[in-house]
């Protein structure tokens, strides 16, 4: 599917390859002996006005690209996914079968399983081995599946740990419930440390867990249609009154005072934590009475555009991000505000549940209305996600401190599948 207001571009691919051709329908019967029958899909997005969305899935670690070979006596697997943020890939083979007697079933397979991920924001190496067994009887429709595993789980830096996990199951005939249990003993780091948060204020003094830092920049004043500045810590010079107050900060901040116009600033990535700064307090006090002055009623302020887009320059006293650039002719072309942000909206993986509360996916809330809504699985193989089913629902948006999102727009994509057999 091609998005032209989004600038986006998304694509779902399901192939199914089946040698010989099944007798009837499109799956083989019990009695039929076939060389290969292998399905898979691919999942792939990309977003031109937010490029860091990009993804190829090549199956997932929970759903593989999977074929059963020389009737189902070999099952081979595997998986690829790339992104932004890791690459991750993951292989499994099996061996086993099927054995029918009068109403008596047995079945029994053995396999292994190995799985990478090597991620760069943040930087993670994680690895994983495993060996399991099942075997079964089914006589008449009472069944029983027996299987055991051992996992090996390596992962680091954060944590840096090596988890050795031993489980199995008994699957018993209903309503007999289950018998299950696991052990896992663990090497190295139990708890993930939290990367270490600085303040995004980069003048003045900040305080980190009861730390104070004295930040290298300062508060400047700028007159914005001449393009003159002053410091004001330099003392014997006095500024103009129409000068706004530039404030520098590492990135943009979400506000919670009200008196920052434009739209709300979403978390942000860091070291693999959605980590959000927000501006709680902003004064500006007349000290002309004396220490510690009177609040000056109605500030405003914007952020700031830049040559390359958003900026961390807070301007007080202003409420034009491109009101800076007057002066100065020879930028002004190249001075942009970041194109709003396309977000491709996932429900997540795995069975399929209901929701009559108001529930969030990340940034967006979706409130069923009347009856309950669904997250189904109606287009898997073709799409590996979940997907929302609402007769009517509410949509709102916000950031992880609260602050209302402004949205230009939703745009619903239309899924078809189509299958095409194999003349073989």
């Amino acid at each position: 599917a091609v998005d032209i207001p989004s600038a986006s571009l998304a694509l779902g691919l399901g192939v199914r390859v089946m040698i010989p051709k099944p007798k009837s329908g499109d799956s083989y019967g019990d009695k039929e002996n076939y060389l290969v029958d292998a399905q898979g899909v691919l999942d792939a997005f990309f977003s031109f006005k937010d490029p860091a969305t990009w993804y190829v899935n090549l199956g997932t670690a929970d759903k593989m690209i999977g074929a059963k070979i020389i009737t189902d006596i070999v099952r081979a697997e595997l998986f690829f996914n790339i992104n932004n943020y890791y690459v991750a890939f993951g292989a499994g083979i099996s061996i086993g079968g099927k054995w029918s007697w009068w109403i008596i079933t047995l079945t029994a397979r053995i396999g292994a399983n190995v799985a990478a991920k090597i991620g760069w924001n943040p930087v993670e190496l994680e690895g994983m081995f495993m060996i399991w067994a099942e075997l079964g009887l089914k006589v008449w429709k009472f069944g029983f599946l027996l299987r055991g595993e051992a996992k090996v789980l390596g992962h680091t830096p954060e944590p840096s740990k090596l988890d050795m996990t031993f489980a199995y199951k008994l699957d018993l005939p209903w309503p007999i419930p289950d018998i299950k249990g696991e052990k896992t003993y663990t090497l190295g780091d139990e708890t993930p440390v939290a990367p270490t948060i600085s303040s995004p204020l980069m003048a003045g003094q900040a305080l980190t867990d009861g730390t104070t830092t004295t930040n290298p920049m300062a508060i400047g004043l700028l007159h914005t249609h001449t393009g003159r500045q002053w410091e004001t810590q330099t003392a014997g010079r006095s500024a103009w009154p129409d000068a706004v107050i530039v404030v520098p900060f590492s990135c943009r901040v979400t506000d919670e005072t009200g008196a920052v116009v434009g739209t709300a600033v979403s978390a942000y990535l860091q070291g693999g934590y959605l980590v959000s700064h927000t501006l709680k307090t902003m004064e500006l006090r007349d000290i002309s009475g004396g220490l510690p002055g009177t609040v000056v009623p109605g500030v405003k302020a914007i952020w700031a555009a830049g040559p390359d887009g958003d900026t961390g320059r807070l301007h007080i006293n202003d409420e034009d991000p491109f009101s800076w650039v007057v002066p100065h002719g020879d930028v002004a072309d190249h001075v942009t505000e970041t194109p709003p942000r396309t977000v491709e909206q996932l429900f997540g993986y795995g069975p399929e549940e209901t929701f009559s509360n108001e529930r969030r996916f990340n940034e967006m809330f979706v409130e069923p209305k009347g009856q309950p809504a669904s997250l189904v699985t109606d287009f898997q193989p073709q799409l590996l996600t979940r997907v929302l089913e609402a007769r009517e629902f509410r949509l709102r948006f916000e950031t992880n401190a609260g602050a209302a999102i402004h949205v230009d727009e939703v745009t619903l994509y239309l899924v078809v599948a189509h299958s095409q057999e194999s003349p073989l």
